[in-house]
């Protein structure tokens, strides 16, 4: 653990060095900023315009529509997740420059999983905010929800981002060890890049095409349908936030272990398996 803790605190220390005293590194991240706030924006005004339409057609919170709705909204924001950990895990993991040297140091394979690990979740704790926030702070005020909504939005999504890098994490461990390929990895990089062009251009449009809302609202309910399992996270997360609405049936505790318990479970499953 205290080896861990080295190593995080020389990563953090590495990160701010190179904002601080690399010009190109902060225009870089100034250029990905602006990126970003109009992501949010574009998010926040499609997901009011979508539950505005779905409360519109339907006033229960509970219809299926909002439900379609929720499910949506959370299954793209998991996808999105889900390429950015598939890109950031070959990178960290099989591609940065101290891979090499750490598994070839007395340090322990699951130490160094561990480690890389927490890299990749915190440097997607901005997606994290960017791709599940604006929807649900949408939502909130659209239901009249209190402020106590919106600060368990954070350790709700938190529980969700580790599981879903947790899992892609495993997924591409048994990938490289067991079916690695320079093409392979080529492919899943294309596919990484595309899928992020992709949405962001259709983000994009949307937010340019805001005086056309009510029309793009409704072809969103109207075509547009996520899988819906028990056993998906991003359902669990949805439930549980879901409970803060006036009325509300959901089985708080039961989301919330499930979620927690998932958190955990999932990324001791990789270190286990990296060991």
């Amino acid at each position: 653990m205290r080896t861990l803790s080295i190593l995080l605190k020389t990563s953090w220390r590495g990160w701010v060095n190179s904002i601080r005293y690399a010009s190109e590194e902060r225009r870089k991240k100034f250029a990905e900023i602006i990126g970003f706030l109009v992501l949010v924006a574009a998010l926040y005004l499609t997901g009011k315009a979508v539950f505005r339409e779905a409360s519109s057609q339907l006033a229960d919170a509970y219809s299926p529509v909002m439900l379609q709705a929720i499910n949506l909204f959370m299954a793209s924001g998991v996808f999105i997740l889900a390429k950015d950990a598939m890109e950031g895990s070959l990178k960290l993991f099989y591609e940065a420059s101290d891979t090499s040297l750490l598994l070839s140091s007395p340090l322990l394979p699951p130490t160094v999983f561990g480690f890389k690990l927490i890299q990749l979740i915190t440097s997607n704790l901005l997606s994290m905010v960017i791709w599940l926030f604006p929807p649900w702070i949408a939502f909130g005020q659209l239901f009249g929800l209190p402020w106590h909504f919106y600060v368990a939005l954070i350790p709700i999504c938190f529980c969700l981002l580790v599981i879903i890098i947790s899992e892609i994490s495993i997924v591409m461990m048994v990938i490289i060890r067991f079916f690695s390929s320079r093409r392979m990895i080529q492919c899943l990089k294309i596919l990484g890049t595309t899928i992020g062009v992709s949405a962001g251009f259709l983000l994009s449009m949307s937010f340019i095409a805001m005086n056309q809302s009510d029309r793009i609202a409704q072809f969103i309910l109207a075509r547009l349908k996520a899988p819906a399992s028990a056993w998906y996270p991003h359902l669990w997360a949805a439930k549980l936030m879901m409970s803060w609405l006036p009325g509300s049936n959901e089985q708080t505790l039961r989301w919330g272990v499930q979620l927690v318990g998932a958190s955990v479970a999932v990324p001791a499953l990789g270190v286990l398996l990296a060991s």
